[in-house]
């Protein structure tokens, strides 16, 4: 006898993109949905860019200095946003898909409990071991000094950005991504005159220089969250925040941890060889330091485009898991795959061809040029296995799985760390070494997942759902 299916026992979701996910046109939804998240991470870049091009003008140590931190920034950003929520968002929108609203609420209670604590912890964390971590990366000096400065503010208010990842996900899960490009766009309006005005100073504010900057972006991060906060109490909102007769259940907390833990492990072993990475191009001179981290800071704003489609395809695999729909589930992800990889090639490959131009409107320190210039030759035409991997990640996610993703992530892991080693104790090491090791375990790590992904299927046992 045929098992009644999770589709068939469940209540047919009210919300309506919910019901999109589970019935719509594949390519027309994920579309939809990649449409307003790619508008908002553009925004964000923005702000980034501008940030980084006004801290470009305070001289070479301002510079060499953020780009040690970039790669923790780079690190707290991922695991708030794509690790946890991830999670958060899987979470709700499979609950959503099963009919079971009351559940998602909850379990949007338990992601704002979880970014308290795991905010609170990880600012005593950075602060107290702030000058060890980025004078191992090659900060010295003025430039460590610099490090430390932009870093004491935002880390120290890292509860602001936990609690933005977590929420931008629940509003995410519900299938709603066009209240949090309307969040992002007034909250980066705000924000942006701060920029100048704490940098540069502006009649009676005097110049604060690398902590304005820190100043004005942990602002652009907490006007986030009483926007999102104001929202998920509102009306408009699929589901509301029920504070009132709150009760902790482990099972539902499990259910975020269960992903999240291994989606944070997955991207702070990639960000350990990025770190990696960043200490071994310190070994070329503080010029090739800071041509190598304007570029990856300037290619993570442009990579971090694929996330648009990463959201939409959590949400809408997570909400076909739900409902049971398993195959339906696995198109989404091949047809995700397949729109992220044209998109991204040609954008690579542009990168690639006007590197030299990018790099000269942040720096005019010929080395420095000259090193970002070549980064972007040598991976831009890696983009489209990027885009790949990110979008097989958030598909994992959305399956409730993320056990596969963190394996071949320790994979190119050790082979950018071992093979960097190796090439820097050649007897004449070159620069370029490095960024075609990390072109090229990025093509292996993406046809890794893929390959896995299509000869191994996800089946109903795995992405049953807790509670």
């Amino acid at each position: 006898m045929k098992s009644t299916s999770v589709a068939v026992a469940a209540p047919k979701p009210q919300n309506t993109n919910i019901r999109r996910s589970l019935e719509g046109s594949i390519p027309a939804v994920l579309l939809s949905f990649a449409a307003p998240s790619f508008v908002q991470i553009l925004v964000q870049n923005a702000v980034a860019a501008i940030e980084i091009f006004f801290l470009s003008r305070l001289g070479i140590d301002a510079l060499a200095g953020i780009s040690v931190v970039a790669p923790l920034v780079t690190l707290f950003v991922a695991v708030t946003t794509i690790a946890m929520g991830g999670a958060i968002s899987s979470a709700v929108a499979q609950a959503l898909g099963a009919g079971r609203s009351s559940e998602a609420e909850t379990l949007a209670m338990h992601a704002i409990l979880l970014s308290l604590i795991l905010g609170a912890v990880s600012a005593g964390i950075l602060l107290g071991l702030g000058p060890v971590i980025f004078g191992a990366l090659g900060a010295r000096d003025e430039s460590l000094k610099q490090a430390l400065a932009y870093s004491n503010v935002v880390f120290g208010g890292s509860v602001s950005l936990w609690l933005l990842g977590s929420l931008t996900a629940i509003i995410r899960g519900t299938g709603d991504m066009k209240t949090t490009v309307r969040i992002t766009i007034l909250r980066a309006a705000a924000t942006l005159p701060l920029f100048a005005i704490l940098i540069f100073g502006w009649g009676p504010i005097p110049k604060l220089g690398i902590v304005g900057a820190a100043i004005a972006m942990l602002s652009y991060y907490a006007l986030g969250v009483v926007g999102m906060l104001i929202h998920l109490q509102s009306a408009k909102s699929p589901i509301h925040l029920t504070f009132a007769n709150f009760r902790l259940r482990w099972d539902l907390l499990s259910r975020i941890l269960k992903v999240a833990s291994l989606s944070s492990m997955q991207i702070l072993v990639t960000n350990v060889a990025l770190i990696a990475i960043t200490a071994y191009v310190a070994r070329f001179g503080v010029e090739a330091l800071a041509g190598y981290g304007l570029a990856s800071r300037v290619e993570l704003l442009i990579s971090s485009l694929v996330l648009a489609f990463g959201v939409g395809t959590t949400t809408m695999v997570a909400a076909c898991v739900g409902a049971g729909l398993l195959e339906r589930a696995r198109r989404v992800t091949f047809v995700s795959c397949a729109l992220a990889a044209s998109v991204f090639t040609a954008m690579g490959l542009g990168v690639a061809i006007s590197g030299r131009s990018i790099a000269g409107l942040f720096t005019d320190a010929e080395k420095a040029v000259s090193a970002a210039s070549d980064y972007f030759q040598v991976t831009g035409v890696a983009y489209g296995f990027m885009a790949v991997s990110v979008v097989l990640l958030s598909a994992y996610q959305g399956w409730g799985r993320a056990s596969t993703p963190l394996l071949v992530s320790l994979s190119r892991a050790v082979i950018v760390l071992i093979g960097g080693w190796l090439l820097l104790q050649q007897p004449v090491a070159q620069l370029d070494w490095l960024y075609y090791l990390i072109a090229g375990s990025t093509v292996i790590g993406a046809l890794m997942l893929a390959a896995i992904f299509i000869f191994r299927p996800l089946n109903r046992r795995s992405a049953a759902l807790s509670g």
